[in-house]
């Protein structure tokens, strides 16, 4: 890296698993901004981080600025995970909202293995500049989701709705569901008018139990049955991949050889 001698073993196995307080941090703060700001903001901010981190990273004079880099690179990815997740699932259509999720990890996937094949290819080049130039290659697809997607793709119907703006709630959905001649078919029309059901009777609850001076802020992911419900599901959904051994194999593989007896 340039500056291995100064480089702690500790440091160096931080360097990796530190971006997990940034996930962390942004997918706590990407809720609340995706519900106040919209799910394009979470993209936009993500985006923007990742901008940041790479710069850092590829700058990186010293190891505390490379951790702090990570840091900042793991809470644009907690806010993009949250923002693609939600938005797709806004804007797809129910039939085909699983496939739609699952093409966009397919995706995903796709270009992780591209910048993967194109790391390990610049990891033969000399000097100080390949691992660097590596990570710049990310500025790429960042400046096109910034600048050339997100400015002009409309926010999700969903969301327009529940801030009151329900002529564009209307219109994002004839632009992702309506036909050449502006109308909106039968289907899609059904579950337009079921997600104003749905966004109005939690609306009416809430302001129910704002009345009743109930806390409808984090208590409520417990304070029902239903609720505790959802929550268990939800958390016990993200439980299973960490533990699936690729945090091991990401973070700690030097170690994990070395003990195996694999030295060269």
């Amino acid at each position: 890296m340039g500056y291995e001698k100064e480089l702690p073993k500790t440091a160096y196995e931080l360097i990796g698993p530190v971006s997990t307080l940034g996930q962390l941090a942004g997918g706590f703060i990407g809720g609340r901004i995706a519900d106040s700001l919209g799910r394009k903001a979470a993209l936009a901010l993500g985006t923007s981080l990742t901008l940041l981190s790479t710069s850092l990273l590829v700058w990186a004079p010293s190891v505390d600025v490379l951790i702090a880099a990570r840091v900042v690179q793991g809470m644009a990815i907690g806010l993009l995970m949250l923002g693609f997740q939600v938005y797709t699932a806004e804007v797809a259509s129910k039939a085909e909202r699983g496939l739609l999720s699952g093409a966009s990890l397919v995706s995903g996937n796709t270009l992780a293995a591209v910048a993967a094949a194109t790391a390990l290819a610049l990891t033969y080049t000399d000097g100080n500049w390949g691992w660097r130039l590596s990570l710049a290659v990310s500025y790429v697809p960042s400046l096109v989701l910034l600048v050339l997607v997100l400015p002009f793709v409309p926010e999700t119907p969903r969301y327009y709705f529940q801030q009151g703006r329900k002529r564009e709630a209307r219109r994002a959905m004839l632009r992702f569901h309506g036909t050449n001649d502006g109308r909106l078919p039968a289907e899609p029309e059904a579950e337009f008018k079921a997600m104003i059901a749905a966004v109005t009777e939690t609306e009416i609850h809430s302001k129910s139990d704002n009345n009743n001076g109930n806390n409808v802020g984090w208590s409520g992911f417990v304070n029902t049955r239903n609720a505790r419900l959802r929550t268990f599901c939800a958390l016990t959904s993200q439980l299973i991949w960490p533990w699936a051994g690729q945090s091991v194999w990401t973070y700690y593989f030097g170690r994990v050889y070395r003990y195996a007896g694999i030295t060269e």
